[in-house]
């Protein structure tokens, strides 16, 4: 059964709907003519056209609707004839501008029947896809040229690389996510998202470094530290390896390294002190006072860094391939046993003490799920344990880089940059983290 009227204020805003739709592709297609004069020679249909044949769509819906008088049937023999209306007239077009030998590409005639089907959804009462899929198909048009001039720009390997990344997140991960509860001890759907990461900012940097150089590299470990910081250094370190050995090699480390462990040390910070306002209350805030004096320092490096390495340049990075599958199951191997480490010494459930190993293993694996957890267990332990056992985690969590860089593609120089650099940060959260617990103390 289909409904079998329409009020008038319906009528209205589903015939409105239909007409904004298609106007919506109208403009895109009207611009494009704008750039193009030999394509408003061909006279290719604008504004009005389409308009006029979304609300033809949403008419043929809407007349059906009445004629049918509830009938699913009728409605769908009163509709197939407004499309074969609709067709015949397209026919017609198609036949005279190609014999005029003037006749604008199929994407024109694609994109009547799109409008078409727009002011038909609209008609039927479905208003929000309607102007999804009026959205979505201007989007795809004003995308032609970004995406000639990427598909010119880009590679096969490149594309091969793509469609790797997509296949393990769209097909193999929704197949571990189902059967990973089968496995013991692990969270498999964790390491393998870990995994997917490593190799997602891969091809990420490479993408940045190959556009922009190491200002680009310079970018993306940004944005990915933000996301996980043991996987952006991993890839990252991969890409810095690639360059020349010597100045150009040690500044990029000397940029990138502080920049990393900066973002992850000031999220790790803001993170902790959320998650003590959440729990204990926004007042006992004063008692966590070395990890907001921790979230400035460390905010301050990496926005220092950030400057230096936009300031580099564009100096061209040159890789091989824009994955490196070695890099990833190595991080992967890793963190998996980090975490086995990690639960194993949960499993002892000591109390004061062992909470510091935990935190120092815990941040060693995943500061985020450490932080969290310790922050569950403020009303045991209070803010100012709590707080420590942060801020030793964190410094954990910025030795853990040593682990994670890729010494094989640094070189011997390099990487001994990273572990100094490494070290001298994990001192400052590591330095607040006694001084608070030496407080306590007294």
């Amino acid at each position: 059964m289909v409904e079998s009227s329409v009020g008038y204020t319906e009528f209205v805003l589903r015939v409105l709907v239909a007409t904004l739709a298609g106007v919506l592709i109208g403009i895109e297609r009207e611009r494009m003519q704008l750039g193009r004069p030999e394509a408003r020679a061909r006279s290719i249909p604008g504004v009005r056209s389409f308009g006029l044949i979304s609300i033809y769509g949403c008419l043929a819906a809407l007349t059906s609707t009445i004629i049918a008088g509830g009938d699913g049937v009728v409605w769908s023999v009163v509709f197939t004839a407004s499309t074969l209306g609709l067709a015949i007239f397209l026919l017609m077009y198609i036949y005279t501008t190609m014999s005029a030998r003037r006749a604008p590409g199929i994407t024109t005639y694609m994109v009547i029947l799109v409008a078409y089907m727009t002011g038909a959804l609209a008609g039927v009462g479905r208003l929000m896809e309607a102007t999804s899929i009026g959205v979505l198909a201007t989007l795809l048009l004003a995308l032609k040229s970004p995406a000639v001039a990427l598909a010119r720009a880009i590679s096969y390997e490149e594309l091969i690389a793509i469609m790797e990344v997509a296949v393990l997140a769209l097909i193999v991960g929704p197949l571990v996510a189902a059967y990973a509860p089968l496995v013991p001890w692990i969270d498999v759907y964790r390491v393998y998202l870990f995994f997917l990461l490593v190799l997602a900012l891969s091809l990420a940097s490479y993408g940045a470094a190959r556009i922009w150089g190491v200002r680009g590299l310079v970018y993306g470990v940004t944005l990915g530290s933000m996301v996980n910081s043991e996987a952006t250094i991993a890839s990252a370190t991969r890409l810095l390896g690639t360059l020349p050995e010597g100045d150009a090699r040690v500044k990029a480390v000397r940029v990138t390294t502080p920049l990393i462990i900066g973002v992850m040390q000031a999220r790790a910070s803001i993170l902790a002190l959320v998650s003590i306002a959440l729990f204990a209350g926004p007042r006992d805030l004063l008692e966590a006072a070395p990890l907001a004096l921790l979230a400035l320092v460390s905010s301050a490096v990496a926005a220092a860094s950030f400057a230096r390495g936009v300031s580099l340049g564009v100096e061209p990075i040159t890789v091989r391939s824009p994955l490196s599958w070695y890099t990833a199951v190595k991080a992967a191997l890793t963190y998996t046993a980090l975490i086995l480490a990690s639960k194993m010494l949960e499993l002892l459930q000591a109390p004061g003490p062992a909470y510091i190993p935990l935190a120092v293993l815990g941040g060693f694996a995943n500061a985020t799920a450490t932080i969290i957890g310790l922050a569950s267990v403020l009303p045991s332990l209070g803010v100012v344990s709590v707080s420590a056992l942060t801020l030793i985690a964190i410094a954990s969590a910025t030795l853990n880089k040593i682990v994670y860089s890729d010494r094989e593609a640094l070189g011997g120089e390099s990487f001994k940059l990273v572990v100094y650099m490494s070290l001298a940060m994990s001192l400052v959260p590591l330095a607040l983290a006694v001084a608070q617990l030496a407080i306590k103390l007294v």
